[in-house]
């Protein structure tokens, strides 16, 4: 069973992975449906993903980092805590 801490570390990540992909896409003043055609997914997924309702899957994370021309670490927000 997860413990609490690790339970809020992964709806931080999955926060900050919206949030990104929201941002990067915004950035390069692409639309929803945009994003979507050029990675193969439909409109409602892009959705589900800026709206934490689900993730991309782990193929697609590297394909938005490359898209978007970031580090996958930089795309899931992920920061390195000592």
């Amino acid at each position: 069973m997860a413990s609490s801490h690790q339970k809020w570390k992964e709806i931080d990540m999955k926060s900050r992975l919206a949030e990104n992909i929201k941002t990067f896409r915004k950035e390069r003043k692409m639309t929803q449906e945009q994003l979507a055609e050029a990675m193969g997914v439909t409109v409602g997924a892009v959705y589900k993903w800026e709206s934490q309702q689900s993730n991309p899957d782990l193929n697609l994370i590297i394909e938005l980092a490359n898209l978007f021309e970031v580090s996958t670490d930089v795309l899931l927000g992920y920061e390195w805590r000592n």
